[in-house]
């Protein structure tokens, strides 16, 4: 038996939050694609450059990278 493993009954708790959170990051990483798609499209009918939005599509796209690698490596640790 191993004297480190955590009993199942006491993560249960969390383990629903990490999945709320994985749902919603989810959501809010759609959204503000959604949201960046949306703009890039506005400024392009509007005639303006769409070069001024690859920094924000970089952030979004970092901010997605991250919060999906962050559930599994919670739960590597636990």
């Amino acid at each position: 038996m191993n004297p480190l493993a955590i009993d199942p009954t006491v993560t249960a708790p969390l383990d629903d939050v990490l999945a709320l959170l994985s749902w919603l990051v989810t959501a809010a990483g759609v959204g503000g694609l959604l949201w960046l798609g949306a703009s890039m499209a506005l400024s392009v009918r509007s005639g303006q450059s769409v070069g001024d939005f690859m920094e924000s599509f970089l952030m979004v796209m970092v901010a997605c990278s991250l919060a999906v690698t962050a559930g599994p490596l919670v739960a590597f640790v636990l």
